[in-house]
């Protein structure tokens, strides 16, 4: 499974961005995933490959088993929103549905 690079984007309700996480090479230094927020809740990459093709540039491939992106957030309450592109290769050869 692959997050592509349009930005993973974690915001309040009021759409205040908590975290941005573009999963662009341009934004990885080693295993830290850097926070585009301006808030540096950076993310520790572990095992998952990066650069690789997404939807939109780069993104991170995932293998289902022990690879993460962690990063320290603070409490979000009861109202927010998650926003990203994940490519499912298990969905099929047609590409329009393979992104969710």
């Amino acid at each position: 499974m692959a997050i592509s690079a349009i930005p993973l984007t974690i915001a309040l309700a009021n759409g205040t961005p908590v975290a941005l996480y573009s999963f662009d090479n341009s934004t990885v230094s080693g295993a830290t995933l850097t926070d585009l927020s301006g808030h540096n809740r950076h993310g520790t990459i572990s095992g998952a490959t990066t650069g690789v093709s997404g939807k939109f540039g780069e993104g991170f491939a995932f293998d289902g088993t022990n690879d993460v992106v962690e990063a320290a957030l603070p409490a979000l309450g009861n109202q927010f929103t998650i926003a990203v592109w994940v490519k499912n290769p298990v969905i099929g050869p047609d590409t329009r549905n393979d992104y969710l």
